[in-house]
């Protein structure tokens, strides 16, 4: 993809230039830009030297933290069979789309803290986008589920609830 952008850079172009052709055509010179974009650079949380390793285990400290519970929450409902409900189900399948979420940014966020290499390709960073972007869909798309199968539980049991004579009555 090329963009025109007419301008005179060199004063020797245009010298040389006015030896040939006119002013006017000296003055506009088409010149096309042809850069191609490889990749991003990601700016990190600072550029301190002093600060990359305790930021570095900061992260990891809260990553692992994440995943090593969810995963405990997705062990234990797996083996208890008190926690075979739809309720349940629903949180295990929150937990390991947690781990996911998390997972798709964190190792990257780590090596761009802990090594001087910084750079993104842009397949990589439409990759994490669109993984980001599709765990973070099914989140809700779960949390919607669990919303409407909590108020459906509520209403089910309330309509088939025998009814308790009197006591909606006044004394």
């Amino acid at each position: 993809m090329s963009c025109n952008i007419y301008v005179v850079f060199d004063y020797f172009l245009l010298i040389n230039s006015l030896q040939n052709k006119s002013v006017t055509e000296a003055m506009t010179k088409e010149v096309f830009n042809e850069t191609q974009v490889n990749g991003f650079v990601i700016l990190g949380l600072s550029d301190s030297r002093e600060l990359k390793v305790p930021l570095f285990l900061l992260f990891l400290f809260v990553w692992l933290i994440t995943v090593l519970s969810n995963l405990v929450i997705i062990t234990l409902i797996c083996l208890d069979i008190h926690l075979q409900k739809p309720m349940y189900f629903f949180l295990c399948n929150m937990s390991f789309l947690d781990i996911c979420y998390t997972t798709v940014t964190a190792p990257k966020l780590l090596h761009d803290i802990i090594s001087d290499d910084q750079n993104v390709s842009f397949i990589g960073c439409m990759t994490q986008l669109f993984f980001f972007n599709s765990f973070g869909s099914m989140e809700y798309m779960l949390l919607t589920s669990m919303a409407y199968d909590r108020s459906h539980g509520r209403l089910a049991g309330w309509m088939t609830a025998p009814p308790i004579k009197g006591a909606w009555q006044s004394r």
